[in-house]
């Protein structure tokens, strides 16, 4: 390998790492902000606004940094799934140095990961939360659903009584 083929790959490897830990560093973003929005969503939900709004500001930015890194692999000729761009990438370095990537990739990946986690859990709170307040809604209107109410002196409601006028009862 030439002189400037060495010094073209320790930019590309500089610029990649760059990458990586950006990426990193959103993702650890990211996770924050789902803990945070998860802490609303079971406390007082007065920043869930702006936990969305930050979430989605987040998510643009780890797309813009994740387009990055494929059009730095792509243009060194490395294309495929990342993973594997990732590690055709690092058979062209210093031990030392594919090491180090390979340590950030993975960490990125594992971020990741939490991050898909912790906003599948925040989506079935939401879903959860959603379906309560339906039930609850059609229970005031008094809209059977499924649900057996009762009557002041602990007898099934009939469907005729609506259950707003069970509840004025009780």
């Amino acid at each position: 390998m030439t002189t400037v083929e060495q010094k073209s790959l320790r930019d590309a490897a500089r610029t990649l790492w760059s990458l990586l830990s950006r990426e990193s560093d959103g993702y650890r973003r990211l996770e924050a902000a789902l803990q945070r929005e998860a802490n609303q969503l079971t406390g007082t939900p007065g920043e869930i606004e702006s936990c969305a709004d930050e979430k989605i500001h987040l998510v643009e930015s780890l797309q813009q940094l994740h387009h990055q890194r494929c059009q730095l692999l792509s243009s060194l000729d490395i294309d495929g799934e990342a993973e594997s761009a990732i590690a055709s990438f690092c058979q062209r370095l210093p031990a030392n140095v594919a090491q180090a990537i390979q340590g950030a990739w993975q960490e990125l990946l594992e971020s990741a990961e939490r991050c898909r986690d912790a906003n599948l859990i925040n989506g079935r709170t939401i879903e959860l939360y959603s379906e309560l307040n339906r039930r609850m809604l059609a229970t005031l209107r008094g809209h059977s659903l499924d649900a057996t109410l009762y009557s002041p002196r602990g007898q099934a409601a009939t469907p005729q009584q609506s259950a707003g006028q069970i509840l004025g009862r009780a």
